[in-house]
């Protein structure tokens, strides 16, 4: 009985704007008169809204669109202005009750008659992720394979932007083929399991460094100078004794540690680990690493703990910290797709350490600080049995045959037996073996051994080639098309492998056939929707492809098929089961990068000059931060009013030192509760957000302001008149962008819409580019003052100087004034409700692929009430339920 009463609530229409009085159009049209017609009548109407010739029944779109805008200004006692004639608070409320009445009317007929979405197919995200549970492969790699999606709404799951043309059918159908591969196995034989110890100077890539300057050879905390005394000018190419030194010591690895002083990417640096990934799969990398100052060939302390990245093919992999003269062993398990090429192999990047190191090599000279590293040890694949699971899900226990050798083809394909994955007379095709050691000499593979397994491929072999066909699709093809599948449709693909096997394909190639015309079938690839309420198998898709952004698993599937899920009980648990699985990680990642625009965080890169401590360990913290906040947000049932201000915050130790928050060490992501005076908490002051609405020089009131306004509050603005030039940026920062916008705001028809758009832009102007707080602008002109260099992240000289003072000062549209942002920030959470709105607003929005229509308010609120209890205000988990549990989510 818990949900009862919920049932109740959110099927009786809410009452949003307190009790509806009864009033007629003559009514309305005298309101307008009174009090609207001076500014927007026929003769010359402001912003070009006509209001005393708009129909007022609302029937077009345009009228509709019209009378929605009037209706929420009204709301928000935003018009008529605060120095026009106003009307009496029952005028008011009358005719805002008659124009809820006419547009809910309108909208409620629209949407009986079209339901609320339309059909749509799977995004490449929502692709990729279901083609690694089908065949469980968590690493599988398609996305990139697939056209970039379109937009609608703010997110990328509307049908409105998802069509379906031959090219992205052309591509589904490429990426099938790719996941297939990765699916079944080639050869009856299960590849080794691979260890490998490393030392650091078993890598080229360091070793060769240390006769250059950006490395150095370490034994017992000291300088090694068994092999080369330290470097001091030499160059090479022109240092004969430097030369003749490394030739000589490049014969053997070697066994110590290799200090690091730079990170990659500086010059031609780039340390890379000197093995291949041949077989996908989960495997264990451990490396141990420490961090000094070097002082001029001394080894000393460092002050802070600094830290290591590994990366592989652009994907980060993880950090490892670098404590001060404490060699630190750290694990992590990732899953590892075959290296494309022999430069693919896993890099070494020192993150934490500023770019300029020794120059020309003259580390007898040279004081900063270093990363050292040990060794580096790899393990894997680890495999849950052979054949794997994959391949058991597509051909069950059905035994593998040996192919025989074949003659090379030239000039035509071979024959239709052999499975794709390349011929296996190539003789460029690496060993079958676990790694291929890649592009270095004897001296630097020492202790890894090449495993010399060589496999014949295989197939899959079938006295009862029909009958297995048919066993196996009746267990497959429900999978892929998330619901039973009638025999009508089993006969058609059973009957597509009976001619397949009639031309002479071998049965592995004839089910790989009717294997990926399921994959590319618009069963597979379109949600199953229709018009009402969802039938129980739509219901488990619909919250799948919402908390997973993937296809339903077994339970969902069997609680589908009881037709359970509508039970409230039931779906109240299956949301908490999920959201308690690891791939509801998937939701909170892709749900925050949409609403927010985190995906656009690369668009720009902050000026090199302006901004020198903006480098690849800054911006991964600055990326991680804001979906880990949003998970603790769900995690914890918080007050949704924490978007806007909040007493934690998630950091690393980067990150904390980017905000000035002390006491946080290391590379981990974790909650940290804020000091009293700090200026951080809620989204709107993360580092991640004041980037992706800023450019790569100059902050934008503009930008930011309306981004505030669009994803935070939920009150887009209008976009601007056509003809009325954008605002260039002052580059040089001679100029604020305030007193740009004072001279934009002059034109008439810009003032209106910057009323409500600029003043939540100039509250975050005390946060900079990339988020940093700041009481004065960067500037590269001449007549800026120097910066001290204790003022900067580095402690070292910067190419920047001290511009104008940030003026954070302004006034909300309705004259409240704020002084700075800590003003504004208050003055926001007066409307917590409306905070709490928006977000409700955006999950359902990315959950169904429609935005809010002017018919689904009554039921947000119903939502917004139930989430309403005194210990957690609008709780986020709460609300999330509660849009689970509405007709909002279970219908059409």
């Amino acid at each position: 009985m818990r949900y009862l009463s919920v049932v109740v609530v959110l099927i009786l229409p809410a009452m949003l704007y307190g009790q509806r009085h009864s009033v007629d159009e003559q009514a309305y049209r005298l309101f307008l008169k009174n009090y609207c017609l001076d500014c927007h009548g026929s003769t010359a109407p402001e912003a070009d809204l006509d209001l005393e010739t708009l129909a007022s029944d609302f029937q077009d779109t345009e009228s509709f669109s019209l009378g929605v805008k009037i209706h929420d200004r009204l709301r928000d006692h935003e018009m008529p202005p605060a120095d026009s004639d106003q009307p009496s608070a029952d005028e008011h409320r009358m005719v805002l009750s008659w124009l809820f009445d006419q547009l809910e009317e309108r909208s409620v007929a629209t949407r009986t008659a079209e339901g609320r979405a339309v059909l749509r197919r799977l995004n490449r995200t929502e692709y990729e992720n279901t083609l690694r549970d089908l065949f469980d492969l968590p690493g599988l790699s398609v996305r990139d394979l697939l056209p970039e999606d379109s937009e609608a709404f703010g997110f990328d799951k509307s049908g409105v932007g998802l069509d379906l043309s031959y090219v992205q059918l052309a591509r589904y159908m490429e990426a099938a083929e790719v996941a297939l591969d990765a699916a079944i196995a080639p050869h009856a034989g299960s590849p080794a399991f691979f260890q490998a110890h490393i030392p650091a100077g078993g890598c080229q890539a360091f070793f060769a460094q240390a006769f250059r300057g950006p490395t150095v050879f370490l034994r017992d905390f000291k300088y090694d100078d068994s092999l080369i005394p330290i470097p001091q000018k030499m160059v090479e190419g022109k240092d004969e004794r430097a030369r003749k030194l490394r030739r000589e010591n490049l014969k053997d690895a070697y066994d110590g540690s290799i200090g690091v002083f730079v990170p990659e990417g500086v010059g031609a640096f780039k340390p890379r680990i000197p093995f291949r990934v041949v077989y996908p799969g989960h495997y264990k990398l451990r490396m141990s690493v420490w961090s000094f100052i070097w002082d001029k060939g001394e080894v000393k302390a460092n002050t802070r703990t600094e830290s290591a990245l590994l990366s592989a093919e652009g994907r980060t992999l993880g950090y490892f910290d670098a404590p001060s003269l404490a060699p630190t062993v750290t694990e992590i398990e990732v899953w590892l797709n075959p290296m494309k090429t022999a430069r693919d192999e896993i890099l070494f990047n020192a993150a934490s350490l500023w770019p300029a190191g020794p120059v020309k090599g003259n580390v007898a000279n040279y004081t900063g600080p270093g990363i050292a590293v040990d060794w580096i040890e790899i393990e894997g694949p680890f495999l849950n049995g052979w054949p794997t699971e994959s391949h058991r899900r597509l051909f069950g226990d059905l035994p593998m045959q040996s192919l025989p050798p074949m003659p090379k083809h030239r000039g035509s394909k071979p024959p239709p037996r052999e499975p794709a994955g390349g011929d296996i007379h190539n003789p460029k095709r690496p060993p079958e073996n676990a790694f291929v050691i890649a592009g270095h000499g004897k001296p630097f593979i020492e202790g890894i051994e090449q495993l010399p397994q060589r496999f014949t491929y295989s197939t899959v072999l079938s006295n009862e080639p029909v009958a297995d066909a048919r066993r196996l699709l009746t267990e497959f093809l429900p999978r892929v098309f998330r619901r039973p599948v009638s025999e009508h449709d089993l006969d058609r693909y059973v009957s597509l492998i009976q001619s397949r096997l009639e031309m002479g394909d071998t049965f592995e190639v004839a089910m790989r056939m009717a294997f990926k015309a399921a994959l590319c079938s618009p069963e597979f690839l379109f949600v199953q929707v229709s018009p009402g309420s969802h039938d129980a198998y739509g219901l488990a898709e619909r919250l799948s492809y919402f908390l997973w952004n993937s296809m339903p698993d077994a339970e969902l599937f069997e609680l589908a098929r009881e037709d359970r899920l509508r039970e409230p009980d039931v779906l109240y648990g299956q949301v908490e089961r999920m959201l308690a699985d690891p791939k509801s990680e998937r939701f909170v990642v892709d749900f925050t990068d949409q609403w927010l625009d985190l995906s656009e965080i690369d668009a720009t890169t902050p000026d090199g000059k302006l901004y020198p401590e903006y480098r690849v360990n800054l911006r991964d913290a600055m990326r991680a931060e804001t979906p880990r906040f949003f998970r603790e947000l769900l995690e914890q049932d918080l007050p949704a009013s924490n978007i806007v201000d909040s007493d934690f915050a998630v950091l690393n130790q980067r990150l904390a030192e980017h905000y000035g928050v002390p006491g946080v060490v290391g590379a981990e992501m974790r909650r940290v509760e804020l000091p009293d005076d700090c200026r951080r908490g809620g989204f709107i002051t993360q580092a991640s957000i004041l980037k992706v609405t800023a450019n790569g020089t100059t902050t934008s009131p503009v930008t930011r302001g309306a981004w505030v306004m669009r994803r935070i509050i939920g009150r887009p603005p209008d976009p601007p008149p056509s003809g009325v030039p954008a605002i260039e940026p002052d580059v040089t920062g001679t100029t604020t962008v305030r007193e740009m916008l004072e001279a934009h705001r002059a034109n008439e028809s810009c003032a209106a819409c910057h009323a409500r758009i600029d003043p939540p832009g100039f509250a975050l102007e005390h946060f900079d580019v990339i988020g940093g707080w700041q009481t004065r602008y960067r500037t590269l002109n001449e007549d800026g003052d120097p910066v001290d260099k204790s003022d900067t992240y580095s402690g070292r000289r910067v190419a920047y100087k001290w511009g104008p003072p940030v003026d954070a000062s302004g006034f909300l549209p309705d004259g409240r004034p704020f002084d700075n942002f800590d003003d504004f920030q208050r003055l926001l959470l007066r409307d917590r409700r409306a905070i709490a709105r928006n977000l409700v607003a955006q999950l359902v929005t990315y959950a169904t692929g429609a935005p809010i229509e002017f018919a689904d308010r009554a039921a947000v609120e119903a939502v917004l009430d139930r989430a309403k209890v005194e210990d957690a205000d609008y709780g986020t988990r709460k609300l999330l339920h509660g849009i689970v549990q509405s007709p909002l989510f279970q219908t059409k």
